[in-house]
């Protein structure tokens, strides 16, 4: 891991989905900043919600004595226990095993001292501000725990690198972008516009590179769909 330097912002409604007493709130949103006085660091509450940074890897959890500020001993984790429980449930709920899917989902909450669910009704009520997900239909079980299951993820592996890819492989990329988008305070829009300019059937892939498609013949000079 690298400086900390908070380069990536964290949008305020965030803090708000979380169970009060959810330990990974205060880890995952940074509502506070070091400010440089006196010869020391302070820090110093952060009233402007714009400012508000992802607070998993800091640099006060750092080595001390590290040589390079950019190029420390803190590694960042490409995998967790916590994830491969998560694809654990995931995977015992779209086989039929909804039961055993709410059991791993709630190992994961219980390390984080959030409260154990069995329903999404009970996951509902510990998180009162979570958005209802239009892209889920909640017409059974199964896709009752997709939805807690779409936020527990989030809740547990925000800022690791993994949310795009759980949205792109659920094929509702798009969609939460635009949901967000569409329920965030005015004037914060022009912040945050992914939403807007996100095309369905194009943006989930990357073009392949010119200098790929001429040096392979296989792809007859195909790209992805939409960079045509």
């Amino acid at each position: 891991m690298g400086r900390a330097n908070a380069f990536f912002r964290v949008m305020p409604v965030w803090k708000d989905f979380f169970e009060e007493g959810d330990e990974r709130r205060d880890v995952m949103v940074c509502t506070y900043q070091y400010k440089w006085e006196n010869n020391t660091h302070k820090k110093v509450e952060n009233k402007k919600l714009t400012d508000w940074y992802p607070g998993k890897w800091r640099r006060e959890w750092m080595p001390k004595g590290f040589y390079d500020p950019n190029i420390t001993a803190v590694n960042f984790c490409p995998l967790r226990y916590a994830d491969v429980v998560l694809m654990a449930a995931e995977a015992y709920n779209e086989t039929g095993n909804t039961p055993e899917a709410w059991k791993l989902l709630n190992m994961v909450r219980h390390r984080a001292g959030a409260t154990e669910v069995n329903s999404w009704q009970a996951y509902k009520e510990a998180q009162p501000n979570l958005y209802d997900l239009p892209y889920f239909t909640g017409i059974d079980e199964q896709d009752n725990f997709r939805k807690a299951l779409y936020w527990e993820r989030g809740f547990e592996l925000a800022f690791e690198g993994q949310r795009k890819f759980d949205l792109l492989r659920w094929g509702i990329l798009g969609d939460a972008l635009r949901l967000f988008q569409d329920k965030m305070d005015p004037s914060l829009k022009g912040k945050y516009v992914a939403g807007d300019n996100f095309v369905k059937g194009k943006h989930e892939l990357f073009p392949i590179p010119l200098g790929e498609l001429q040096a392979n013949p296989t792809l007859n000079n195909q790209n992805n769909p939409g960079y045509e």
